[in-house]
């Protein structure tokens, strides 16, 4: 009988602390329901408030490494977001009145991505032949971000839609578990080195280009399976600020892919087939034969592990939890197999602190 690990979970919490704090995983972080059929403004405020204090620290560190252009940029995008994203813009209005700041302060923090990150994420085909998703995610100022991280539950009033590790604060996705059907992560495409950049990046979202981390929330609130989570991240209509990698996993075989998408179109698709057990990617086009030392390093791990010897522990251990793919910006873990609904996600501490050379 298939066991679904969401759900065992959710019968050993702790009490709950308020409506939608369903206490914490097996792990030790704090699980929310984000109920979508709450009005906008309110579905994140009971979760901002827990993690208040943390919160307003993390954007007051951005704050002060923050161009000042990029701010006033913000301050203009957000009459434009006003009618042009509204449902997301009162999201961010919500958290903006619990934070006690500004509504384009919020829309800022949301948008750190379209600056830069560093991820590690492996689709993999097991020996029995069912298929999972594993992942780090990288990112600045770890210490302090770790203390906003919580596992969202995404609902639509009792209905369970996915999960979701996020941070106080951002009402993006970028790494998602829809049980028995499929499961997500996004990994940065193209690296930003300055301030420019970032204001190309702004303008693409004043002409109205999504933000990828509301694609990635969008693909796993209405899909139910592998093919069309690929079908959504292959539409055209859904043009991106930022280029990006969509490494998807399904529920058996040959189910799973990494996706390269441009801002306006799919560059390249590297799915499993039966001579290739697993895909793997940084940050980079592998396919173009760019595999710097994160790559390169966890190719070679994945390879000594084999695919016979290729679980849940192994891909963990041996791969994900080994410098450099664990390195110095490295927040949390996560491991999905849908066909099975387990789910793991831990935060991480790493020791090495190396600086990898292919990291910001």
């Amino acid at each position: 009988m298939k066991v679904l690990f969401f759900l065992l979970t959710v019968s050993l919490l702790t009490p709950s602390l308020s409506k939608s704090h369903l206490g914490k995983s097996p792990q030790g972080i704090d699980i929310f329901k984000i109920d979508l059929n709450l009005e906008p403004r309110e579905r994140f405020k009971e979760v901002v408030h827990y993690f208040q204090h943390d919160t307003l620290a993390l954007f007051d560190t951005y704050s002060a490494v923050i161009d000042r252009a990029i701010d006033f940029m913000f301050s203009m995008l957000e009459m434009v977001n006003i009618e042009a994203q509204s449902e997301q813009y009162q999201e961010y209005e919500g958290i903006a009145e619990v934070l006690g700041v500004q509504t384009h302060e919020v829309m800022m923090m949301n948008y750190l991505y379209e600056l830069d990150a560093y991820c590690t994420s492996i689709v993999a085909r097991l020996s029995n032949g069912t298929v999972l998703l594993a992942r780090n995610l990288d990112f600045y100022f770890p210490n302090e971000t770790r203390k906003i991280m919580y596992i969202a539950h995404f609902y639509r009033g009792d209905l369970f839609l996915f999960e979701s590790p996020m941070f106080a604060g951002m009402t993006a996705v970028f790494t998602g578990h829809k049980p028995l059907a499929f499961a997500l992560s996004i990994n940065e495409r193209t690296k930003k080195d300055s301030s420019l950049d970032f204001v190309d990046n702004l303008a693409l979202l004043l002409s109205g280009h999504d933000q990828v981390g509301m694609i990635a929330r969008d693909i796993l609130t209405y899909c139910h399976d592998y093919a069309c989570a690929l079908r959504r991240i292959y539409n055209t209509d859904s043009a991106l600020v930022a280029g990006s990698y969509f490494i998807v996993a399904g529920l058996k075989g040959n189910e799973g892919a990494i996706i390269t998408r441009d801002r306006d179109f799919v560059v390249n698709e590297t799915p499993l087939s039966g001579g290739q057990w697993y895909v793997l990617e940084t940050n980079q086009d592998h396919f173009d034969g760019d595999c710097p030392i994160r790559c390169q390093q966890g190719n070679a791990n994945m390879q000594k592990v084999g695919a016979k010897a290729i679980s849940v522990e192994s891909v963990e251990k041996e791969v994900l939890l080994k410098w450099p793919n664990l390195n110095f910006l490295s927040i949390f873990t996560a491991v999905y197999v849908p066909q099975t609904g387990y789910s793991a996600t831990q935060n991480v501490y790493p020791t090495d602190l190396t600086d990898p050379g292919d990291l910001i």
